[in-house]
């Protein structure tokens, strides 16, 4: 198991994609989100600060559960990315 104890985003792309996504906390919902193509990340495992970049589907998902710490939910970026 691997914890991510106050994360932070300290890097990123400039390129994004736009991929459609779920979640559990809006069920039988889906919608196209714009997200960046890599992040950079630092947090605390339990033991040591950690500075790590995700890509792809990773990067998808730490983008996706950071936005929960903030209180945001895809279904709030589906609109901007639609004005696209």
């Amino acid at each position: 198991m691997r914890y991510f104890i106050n994360p932070a985003i300290v890097d990123k792309s400039i390129e994004t994609n736009l991929d459609t996504e779920g979640c559990l906390s809006v069920p039988n919902m889906e919608g196209v989100v714009e997200r960046y193509d890599w992040v950079k990340i630092k947090y605390f495992n339990g033991r040591k600060i950690v500075t790590e970049t995700y890509r792809g589907l990773n990067a998808k998902i730490i983008q996706h559960e950071y936005d929960h710490l903030d209180g945001i939910l895809y279904i709030d970026k589906i609109a901007k990315c639609e004005a696209v």
